[in-house]
């Protein structure tokens, strides 16, 4: 060994160089500093950019979160394929796959780091003329990401995902229609007389936001867009129209079991009140009651005996839209089907 100042030999052990006194460097010192540093450039290689994280966390937030897509894009393909297969094993796998998952996030830095270390180990070992660079580079290759792979497959899973939804959500709606047609009686068989107008009625009132419906002989049709609250085709009907927050227009169709005089004095005594409207050759009788935000219409008609009463409520109509909707609704209504352009039996 020799003195780096003034080249006087000296021995391995000497701190100061007996000749000129400087403090003598130790080689094997150097030579250790280089390993280290050009082991630290090999790990940046093989983890990539967040090689520190991965030094300052202890939990892989990612891992925990996305195992299968995560192992994939960290080229941990044995990790893959274990979150791949597990969730096709009934009950236990997927049982296997929560706990694989909470554990394999505590441990993964530490596995993956000491697993960069030992292949910088080999390839060292394995090529002991190679520059840092091309260490670097066998470095890179090895580990480093799949970023392809894991994009194309975390597309499938999200695609699947969406399928997988889009089907809940198709058998909730279908089983929620089953119970409402057998609710309303779809599910029971019909005699010969049944009409066509009744068939149409259960099919709408399955699809809970049909066009038509009756009160005893009274028909009517009711545009879709409105909501069914409540539907007895021997008492009552009531539909619900929302266009915004908070304006509505709402209308309860049925029949009462008193005369008409006595409903128009239950809603208002004073008959100067009571107005006359002629829709379709049918003569009703309206009284209308204005409140703060809120309008009631009431229509009413005898009709074979029969007091038959359409109330409309229009809440904070300012577009008007309530008043199109009325008008539609008591253009449909027919007290005879024969009035219709269709020839249809009655039961």
């Amino acid at each position: 060994m020799t003195c780096n100042n003034c080249g006087t030999e000296v021995n391995d052990n000497d701190k100061f160089c007996n000749k000129c006194g400087k403090a003598l460097k130790n080689n094997n010192d150097s030579s250790i500093t280089s390993n280290n540093y050009l082991d630290e450039e090999l790990m940046k290689a093989y983890v990539g950019k967040n090689y520190e994280k991965f030094l300052a966390n202890k939990v892989n937030i990612y891992f925990l979160i996305f195992p299968a897509i995560y192992a994939l894009y960290r080229k941990e393909y044995k990790y893959f394929l274990l979150f791949l297969l597990l969730p096709f094993i009934p009950v236990i796998g997927i049982i296997a796959y929560l706990i694989s998952m909470i554990l394999l996030s505590l441990s993964f830095n530490e596995s993956y780091l000491k697993e960069a270390k030992d292949y910088i180990e080999f390839i060292k070992s394995s090529n002991p003329g190679a520059s840092s660079e091309m260490l670097k580079d066998m470095a890179r290759k090895k580990g480093g990401t799949n970023i392809v792979g894991s994009t194309v497959y975390g597309a499938i899973v999200l695609i699947l995902a969406i399928l997988y939804v889009t089907a809940i959500v198709f058998l909730v709606v279908m089983f929620r229609k089953m119970m409402l047609y057998d609710y309303y009686g779809g599910g029971n068989e019909t005699n010969e007389n049944s009409s066509s107008w009744d068939d149409e009625i259960k099919k709408d009132n399955y699809d809970n936001g049909g066009d038509k419906g009756k009160i005893l002989n009274l028909y009517y049709e009711v545009p879709f867009y409105y909501f069914k609250e409540y539907y007895n085709k021997d008492e009552k009907a009531k539909y619900n129209y929302k266009y915004d927050s908070n304006s509505y227009c709402s209308v309860e169709i049925g029949s009462e079991g008193i005369t008409l005089e006595e409903y128009l004095n239950k809603i208002d005594t004073n008959r100067d009140e009571w107005k006359e409207k002629n829709i379709n050759d049918n003569v009703y009788k309206i009284i209308t009651k204005v409140g703060e935000a809120e309008i009631n219409y009431y229509y009413a008609i005898n009709k074979d005996n029969i007091t038959y009463t359409i109330t409309f409520k229009d809440y904070n109509d300012v577009e008007e839209k309530c008043s199109s909707v009325r008008d539609e609704l008591l253009d449909s209504i027919r007290y005879n089907l024969n009035e219709t352009n269709e020839k249809t039996d009655i039961a």
